[in-house]
């Protein structure tokens, strides 16, 4: 949806349609974003996490070009990362936004970096390829998400998939365009019900359903508990 104030009455605010994003297997529980490219997270009943780009319009492609038929299908849904718990996701925040870049982008140093990247890896040949099928050429980002009933914070690791592919070999829809690792778990006294980050700093907070709330600082991608004198507070 896109909300804008009236021409005419600057008090009035219209609401328009834009799209729907389907595809999710069960109820989603959560969403979240990743960053103002366009990316967000939703997490559903059945533990499985995915990854959406929002900016991706399926018409903005010339029609007629054989090559754009597969624009046309590809890049909504980056990811789905499957059964990643074994119940329901409660809650997922964003610890790193890390880099996206596709080929339709502004250029700027990050695209500029991650062209170069490809480029040495694959050669240039697939730097076209991806600016043709509109592949993505980077994606990452990290991730904290919490379950109900459960003393642990997972914190996940999302990577561009760099497997290279035979210049004869066509894009799957739906193909994952990122891996996803679990690269801590954080263990807490009692049962988390609430966590918060801030993107950007590595600092996570996690709140129980006794009342105390823990801060996690993250020192060289590890997160350690900060210091209880500082960072732990006990409901009184």
């Amino acid at each position: 949806w896109k909300l804008a104030n009236g021409e005419s009455d600057e008090s009035s605010t219209s609401i328009t349609f834009i799209r729907d994003f389907s595809g999710c297997p069960t109820g989603i529980t959560c969403l979240t974003k990743v960053d103002r490219k366009g990316r967000f997270l939703s997490g559903s009943k059945c533990g499985t996490v995915m990854l959406w780009d929002s900016r991706f319009n399926c018409n903005d492609s010339e029609e007629g070009e054989e090559e754009s038929q597969l624009a046309r299908k590809h890049q909504v849904l980056l990811a789905t990362f499957e059964n990643l718990m074994r119940r329901r996701v409660d809650t997922i925040a964003m610890i790193d936004d890390g880099t996206y870049v596709r080929p339709t982008d502004n250029v700027d140093w990050t695209m500029m970096a991650a062209v170069t990247k490809k480029a040495a890896k694959e050669g240039s040949n697939s730097v076209q390829r991806a600016a043709r099928e509109r592949q993505i050429i980077a994606c990452s980002l990290q991730f904290a998400s919490i379950t109900g009933a459960h003393r642990t914070v997972k914190v996940w690791s999302v990577k561009h998939n760099d497997k290279k592919k035979d210049e004869k070999e066509e894009m799957t829809v739906g193909e994952n365009v990122a891996e996803i690792k679990l690269v801590q778990e954080l263990e807490h006294d009692n049962v988390v019900e609430s966590v918060a980050t801030m993107p950007g700093k590595s600092m996570l907070l996690a709140g129980d359903r006794m009342g105390s709330v823990t801060l996690w600082k993250g020192i060289k991608n590890v997160f350690k508990r900060g210091s209880p004198k500082m960072w732990h507070c006990i409901r009184v």
